[in-house]
């Protein structure tokens, strides 16, 4: 672990985990997961994050290429990172609680994974090119009633075996692919 603060004594961010693990249950005061932390982690099944109320941010690549299947994103998160979940082909389930903060998902964040639905929180305000791209198995989008989301990016959902989606109306712009 490290800081976020180099001035302070807190130590706050997950930098690095062993890439031979199975189960992860993070502390409750780590409020951001490292670039490449979980990258690689190809027995990672599951990660608990239900006690962690400070989570911020799940930064760059930090689980991609590993072989997590299922992560429930705390309400607290407001940052989903650049490929952050990218090529997590055994990834079937994203959660995001009811009272989500999240407001951005970065460009490919869960770009070639096995997301089957996914239901956007009601704060999300950009989600980046790409971010959904060549998930196969993605065949449901849910946007809420209330979103803001003022754009669609390019290639969002690209590759997908999307069946419906119903288009905010909020969104102003709608990209190419």
């Amino acid at each position: 672990i490290g800081k976020t603060d180099k001035n302070k004594d807190v130590f706050d961010v997950l930098l690095f985990s062993p890439r031979n693990i199975k189960q992860v249950k993070l502390p409750s005061f780590i409020k951001q997961i490292g670039p490449f932390s979980f990258n690689y982690s190809l027995n990672i099944q599951s990660i608990d994050l239900s006690e962690i109320h400070e989570l911020l941010s799940i930064d760059d690549n930090a689980f991609s290429f590993s072989s997590i299947e299922n992560i429930s994103i705390p309400s607290s998160v407001q940052h989903i990172s650049e490929k952050a979940f990218y090529f997590c082909k055994n990834l079937k389930n994203v959660e995001f609680m009811n009272d989500s903060k999240l407001v951005s998902i970065g460009n490919d964040a869960f770009n070639s994974s096995g997301i089957i639905k996914i239901k956007f929180p009601t704060n999300l305000s950009q989600i980046g090119d790409g971010a959904f791209s060549s998930n196969k198995n993605l065949i449901n989008i849910e946007f809420l009633k209330d979103l803001n989301l003022n754009t669609l990016s390019n290639n969002l959902f690209c590759e997908t075996s999307i069946v419906k989606i119903i288009i905010p109306l909020s969104t102003k712009t709608i990209g190419y692919g």
